[in-house]
């Protein structure tokens, strides 16, 4: 009895290690803000284009062009913009850090506000997550993200409790959340992409703690 009692208590401690050493080697975010990561992963799907281009035939329609890195051409977008045949890569780069500050902004706005409490603040949540949300955000749009129909991610996420302890998201929450990005916001018009599918299984990856 006494050598299985040894056991279990190795094997809480053990566990209670591994989940220190994960918290400890986690990066938190200070504000709802991208990293340098986070960035270049957007670059990567969002890919460059300095001529404007239809992205969907649907668009093509509709006379709705994208240009930059995925920057969806609107009309009250500057006059030079709007006319241009073709901008230069550091005009692209201007782009994505508007685009990238508007999803912020909706994220704090309409994100932060609907979790629980303390995990409002965004240094309870690690970084890479941090930049995950935005890059669905960015992604999708602010209003399908909160479409909770086609993001269990989000739903899971307002779930999610605080450690008291620690003052960080809990960690058994968390990678059961992550889990879901997977099958997030994968569907456009109803019809599961490919392309979306990769994309989220890349950023289930980039979130979860290992």
């Amino acid at each position: 009895n006494n050598n299985n009692n040894n056991s279990q208590q190795k094997s809480t401690t053990s566990l209670q290690a591994q989940n220190d050493n994960i918290n400890n080697n986690v990066v938190y975010a200070t504000n709802i803000k991208m990293s340098n990561n986070g960035i270049q992963h957007l670059k990567q799907y969002e890919k460059l284009s300095l001529k404007p281009y239809y992205a969907t035939k649907k668009e093509k329609e509709l006379g709705i062009r994208t240009i930059g890195y995925g920057h969806t051409i609107k009309k009250d977008d500057p006059s030079w913009l709007v006319n241009a045949k073709e901008i230069t890569e550091q005009q692209a780069e201007q782009l994505l850090i508007n685009d990238v500050s508007l999803s912020e902004h909706y994220i704090r706005q309409l994100i932060m506000p609907t979790l629980n409490n303390g995990l409002q603040n965004p240094n309870a949540l690690p970084q890479k997550l941090v930049d995950v949300i935005i890059s669905m955000v960015f992604n999708a749009g602010i209003g399908n993200f909160r479409d909770e129909s086609i993001n269990p991610f989000y739903t899971r996420l307002k779930a999610c409790r605080l450690d008291k302890d620690s003052g960080k998201i809990n960690m058994q929450d968390y990678n059961y959340t992550v889990a879901a990005i997977k099958y997030s916001l994968t569907k456009q018009k109803g019809k599961e992409l490919d392309g979306l599918k990769a994309r989220r299984a890349v950023e289930c990856n980039m979130a979860m703690l290992k």
